[in-house]
């Protein structure tokens, strides 16, 4: 079921304040944390409703439905950011440098080296964040890295991901085990802000300054942990029919 443009206002304002309550509570600057407002699956009138005030980034999942998305919006898709935080195909690399400014799910060598090709053809660059798989689940992307003992591997692979022309790495991103629970997501950003260190001591050059971690189920927790990304779409424009 959609939800109405009065209802969607009053939910970004609601996680708004959630997002600034949060970060005061951990001593953070409210400034700090960006809202992507995940669109998967939401029409064109929706996203041409969103107040620009309340949401600048619309994340994505699809290339194929961001295409169509912003081919329908026009000019007005030219309003938001659009970043990608789904798992990419190979195959589709090719269409990024139109469609995305940023991409929070970078998740392997291979896929780095492809976007990096194709971002230099196109004299662009791709701000990206790369995806750790926390859990190490078996059904989701990202490096998995154990930090009592870092894998030289994955270190001398993401050195490689870093000196790549055209993309800028930027940060971390991971998605934690679903749970009805929020505090059960907490040890898993508490790593994230590890890894953060880990990876700044191992590269210092490079920036690591973002943490793109938390969804509609735990954001508040991931900001209080240190997130400056949350991704949010079912607080935002209620569940999905997962059927469409």
């Amino acid at each position: 079921m959609v939800l109405g443009g009065e209802q969607i206002v009053l939910n970004l304002q609601n996680i708004r304040q959630r997002i600034s309550n949060a970060a005061k509570s951990a001593g953070r600057d409210p400034q700090k944390i960006k809202l992507v407002a995940v669109t998967k699956k939401q029409p064109v009138e929706v996203i041409r409703a969103l107040p620009t005030d309340l949401v600048s980034i619309l994340g994505e999942n699809y290339v194929g439905d961001t295409q169509q998305k912003q081919e329908e919006l026009g000019e007005c898709a030219r309003l938001f950011q659009w970043h990608l935080i789904g798992t990419l195909q190979s195959r589709k690399t090719k269409y990024i440098p139109s469609l995305f400014s940023h991409m929070h799910s970078l998740d392997r060598l291979s896929i780095a080296k492809r976007l990096s090709k194709e971002f230099t053809q196109h004299q662009s660059q791709l701000s990206v964040l790369l995806q750790f798989n926390i859990a190490n689940e078996p059904t989701k992307s990202g490096w998995f890295l154990d930090l009592e003992k870092p894998s030289t591997d994955i270190l001398s692979e993401i050195d490689e991901v870093i000196h790549l022309p055209n993309l800028i790495v930027h940060g971390l991103m991971c998605m934690p085990p679903y749970s009805e629970n929020p505090e059960d997501s907490r040890k898993y950003f508490i790593a994230m802000r590890k890894f953060q260190a880990l990876f700044s001591r191992h590269f210092p050059d490079c920036d690591f300054s973002e943490l793109s971690m938390g969804t509609s189920f735990d954001f508040e927790v991931a900001v209080q942990e240190g997130a400056t990304y949350v991704r949010i779409g079912e607080s935002i424009f209620g569940k999905r029919d997962m059927n469409v």
